[in-house]
């Protein structure tokens, strides 16, 4: 599973935040922000994006503009997993791909509609598992992981090699 440019920017973003509240510093100024999370003279049409539809899509930043005067805040009241991220930006895990199941796709194709459908819970319970905030302490997820039960996709052909 590969997680879109705006999510990995919104990730960026949320994990700036909060390492700002968690040193004290006051809501974040929009140059402020802008600086901390992207190069000087880089392009930051992805950046803007995702914090605009962070800020209108999602609860996780608080966003106060007070005459002509922006700024930013984690909210320290969420704590937002990457399927919330992904949900509340994207809509979804696999929109695109669900299009593609219509009544006789899913009729005629019933082991790969149910592959799929596997994969989409498997996909939703791992992102479920990682919060943004732990993102940024690899001793915290590696702890959260060791917590997760695996589980492996064998194809038949995959299973009778080991049979």
């Amino acid at each position: 599973m590969t997680l879109s440019l705006k999510i990995l920017w919104a990730v960026k973003i949320l994990l700036t935040l909060r390492k700002a509240a968690e040193a004290g510093v006051p809501p974040m100024k929009s140059p402020e922000l802008l600086a901390a999370c992207v190069a000087p003279h880089a392009d930051t049409y992805m950046y803007r994006r995702a914090l605009r539809e962070l800020v209108a899509k999602t609860d996780f930043v608080t966003c106060d503009i007070q005459s002509s005067r922006t700024t930013y805040e984690w909210n320290p009241d969420v704590r937002p997993s990457l399927y919330d991220l992904v949900t509340r930006l994207e809509g979804g895990i696999h929109e695109t791909s669900n299009a593609f199941w219509s009544y006789e796709n899913t009729y005629t194709m019933q082991p790969l509609y149910k592959v799929n459908k596997r994969y989409d819970a498997l996909t939703r319970e791992y992102l479920s598992s990682i919060y943004v905030d732990e993102l940024d302490s690899p001793a915290l997820s590696e702890r959260s992981r060791a917590k997760l039960p695996h589980m492996n996709l064998q194809t038949t052909e995959h299973a009778e090699q080991h049979t």
